[in-house]
């Protein structure tokens, strides 16, 4: 049998470096650094024991924290299923009723036409008709703009911040709200003079309309003399605050902790969806800011918005955007290829557009290649994002390719996007995507913005 060798002694300076790679350990475990370990020896010496034990402490403890890291990814993921629902619930129920209305009337509009084709159209029955157009156009409306709120809400799409005046901001919401604000109080601005806040001019205007909606609301009609709505802003450092004040009823305290939930509203059906305050203070965070409530009583409510502050030049809201008539006048027919696996949105682009440029459709995304690469002389591409066969972001990655100088020259339409795949390219093609429906005025200016654009070229 061999000896047995003594272990070499251990001097002082050699247990303090142990201690203090044991106490480092100790330390990454308390900060949540679970990857620190300390050296073991031969495990006979009370230092080597609790390094051993500290070492499988911090193995222990970091696999505690990552199940609970993954829990809590599995609950964010459950939270917002259940909001998926919710906002499904709301959803079947709003546009139920407007689409509904729209089918009736398109349905008796059909039968007035044809009966009258058939006798002659008379001045009452064309009346009637003209009625009905209108009506239906009002139920269109209304579910083009719950679409809309819910993409706020969902926070589908990315658009690009830029320097905007707060005072134009602020003038377009009011024109927006007086309408309804015009029997029930009056509207007071205190808006410090060039105040810039970094955002996108239409998502802001959203917020504050919301906002003054909700105050709105909050007064009884009938004495604009007595009650007001005051809309005041100044800038706090790096902040621009924003209060939207009224001297309505106030808030029950009961309500105040729904107040910022999905589809939650002690309105009328007919006055909103409860999404209003909800959608607001989601623009609110989308810009680096909060929206508050700030104080209740029986005289009226205050709320507060917080914006980051931004320096100049502003970006102006009412420039000046393409038309039909700048179109019309110029002398060359630009030629333009649309792709749309909607037959009926094909037909009402070509009714929109036909009459300015030399149109082509494609139904499908595959159709639309066989003619790319038969046909080269295109000045501008507007496509589909979301098709069966070969999808927006497929025709786009083809056009890179063979035909990259009309990549620049293309744009998307879409009515949103629902995979990992369409998500991703709507971050990559920013404002190029138009969201549908598409107003015929946003569409020809649009196209004729990619007409225009260097490097479109003009059939001979």
């Amino acid at each position: 049998m061999a000896d047995h060798v003594p272990a070499s002694p251990v001097s002082a300076g050699d247990e303090l470096a142990r201690l203090s790679e044991l106490i480092d350990v100790v330390v990454g475990i308390a900060s949540n650094d679970f990857s620190r370990r300390a050296q073991v020896g031969d495990g006979r010496a009370l230092l080597d024991g609790l390094a051993a034990g500290l070492n499988m402490l911090a193995e222990e403890v970091g696999r505690q924290a990552r199940r609970e890291a993954e829990y809590r990814v599995r609950l964010v993921r459950a939270e917002r299923l259940a909001a998926v629902g919710q906002l499904a619930a709301g959803v079947a129920h709003e546009v139920n009723n407007p689409a509904a209305f729209v089918l009736l009337n398109l349905l008796s509009l059909d039968e007035r036409l044809a009966a009258a084709g058939a006798r002659g159209l008379t001045g009452a029955e064309l009346g009637a008709a003209l009625d009905l157009v209108r009506e239906t156009r009002t139920g269109v409306e209304r579910i083009v703009a719950l679409v809309r709120d819910l993409r706020q809400f969902s926070r589908i799409d990315d658009e690009r911040f830029r320097p905007v005046a707060l005072a134009d901001v602020v003038e377009q919401a009011g024109k927006l709200v007086h309408a309804e604000l015009a029997y029930r109080a009056r509207l007071v601005v205190e808006c410090a003079p060039g105040l810039l806040v970094r955002g996108d001019a239409a998502r802001l205007v959203q917020l504050l309309t919301n906002l003054l909606m909700n105050a709105a609301h909050a007064v009884p009609e009938g004495a604009p003399a007595v009650h007001a709505v005051t809309l005041a802003a100044r800038r706090d450092g790096g902040t621009v605050v924003v209060e939207v004040r009224d001297t309505g009823c106030g808030i029950p305290p009961e309500v105040e902790t729904h107040l910022f939930e999905p589809f939650f509203s002690t309105k009328p059906r007919e006055q909103g969806l409860g999404l209003g305050l909800t959608i607001a203070a989601g623009i609110a965070r989308q810009h680096g800011g909060d929206l508050r409530l700030l104080r209740t009583s029986p005289d009226g409510t205050a709320f507060e918005v917080t914006l980051p502050a931004a320096t100049g030049p502003a970006a102006d809201l009412a420039a000046p955007v393409g038309t039909a008539a700048v179109v019309a006048n110029d002398p060359t027919r630009r030629r333009v290829l649309i792709i749309d696996d909607e037959a009926m949105l094909l037909a009402t682009y070509e009714r929109t557009l036909g009459r300015y440029f030399d149109l082509a459709t494609a139904g499908s995304g595959r159709a639309a290649l066989t003619l790319l690469e038969a046909d080269t002389a295109w000045d501008a591409v507007v496509c589909d994002l979301m098709m069966p066969d070969l999808d927006g972001a497929a025709v786009y990655e083809w056009l890179e390719t063979h035909r990259p100088e009309l990549a620049r020259r293309t744009i998307f339409c879409s009515g949103g996007a629902f995979t990992p795949r369409g998500f991703a390219f709507v971050e990559r093609i920013g404002d190029r995507l138009l969201h549908k429906p598409v107003l015929p005025r946003e569409l020809l200016a649009a196209v004729e913005r990619l007409c225009a654009s260097e490097g479109a070229t003009r059939p001979g």
